[in-house]
C-alpha cells in the first residue's frame, strides 16, 4: 500500500474563489491543473481528499459530486481513484494552502507571522517569503543548479522566467549561502 498523501480541497483543488455558503454547496472550479496533478500524484500515493466539509456525510458527497463533474468520471469511479476520509489520517505528507510549514524553530512561528497569512488565492502580487532575495540568471543551468539545492535543503522559493533568456529565483535571504560559486 502506498504512503498516505493528505490534499485540502478548498483553496487546493476547488478554487474557493467564493465565499462560503455550506459544506454542501461548492460554486467554483478547479484549481488549474489540480484534477491532472491528482491522478498524476495517485500513481505513487494513495490520494485522501480531506476538508473542512468532510465532517459531513452531505458535504463529503458534495466533494466527490464536484470531483466527478471536473474530472469527466463517475462518482463511483471518483470513490475507486481517491479516499475520501471523514476524520484527517496520518498522512506522510499534507498539501493545503492554509498552512505555514514547521521548519524546527518556534522563533519563526509569530504572531505577526500568523496574523499576517494569507492563502496563495488571497495575496495578489504580495510575496509569501519575508526578507527575500532575488537572484536574477542568464544562464538557465546556473538557475536550476540553485533550485536543486532549494529543493534538496526543502527550501520555499519561486521561479520565473523571463523575456531574454533571464531567470529569476526568490528566496529567504538568509538562504544566500546556496548561491556560492553560482555568480
Amino acid at each position: 500500500m502506498n504512503r498516505i498523501l493528505l490534499v485540502d480541497f478548498d483553496g487546493v483543488i476547488h478554487s474557493y474563489t467564493s465565499p462560503w455558503t455550506n459544506a454542501e454547496t461548492i460554486s467554483d472550479p478547479p484549481v488549474e491543473g489540480a484534477i491532472q496533478a491528482l491522478y498524476e500524484l495517485r500513481k505513487h500515493f494513495d490520494v485522501n481528499i480531506y476538508s473542512s466539509r468532510s465532517s459531513s456525510p452531505a458535504g463529503v458527497h458534495a466533494i466527490i459530486s464536484w470531483m466527478a463533474k471536473h474530472a469527466g468520471k463517475t462518482e463511483n469511479e471518483i470513490v475507486q481513484d481517491f479516499s475520501f476520509p471523514s476524520v484527517k489520517p496520518p498522512a506522510f505528507l499534507t498539501i493545503d494552502d492554509r498552512a505555514i510549514c514547521f521548519n524546527g524553530n518556534w522563533e519563526e512561528i509569530t504572531v505577526e507571522r500568523i496574523m499576517k497569512f494569507k492563502p496563495w488565492n488571497k495575496r495578489g502580487n504580495e510575496t509569501y517569503m519575508i526578507s527575500a532575495m532575488k537572484a536574477v540568471f542568464k544562464d538557465l543551468g546556473k538557475a536550476m543548479t540553485l533550485v536543486t539545492r532549494l529543493v534538496e535543503q526543502q527550501v520555499y522559493f519561486s521561479f520565473t522566467p523571463y523575456p531574454d533568456n533571464e531567470y529569476a529565483v526568490e528566496v529567504r535571504s538568509d538562504m544566500t549561502h546556496l548561491l556560492k560559486d553560482l555568480d
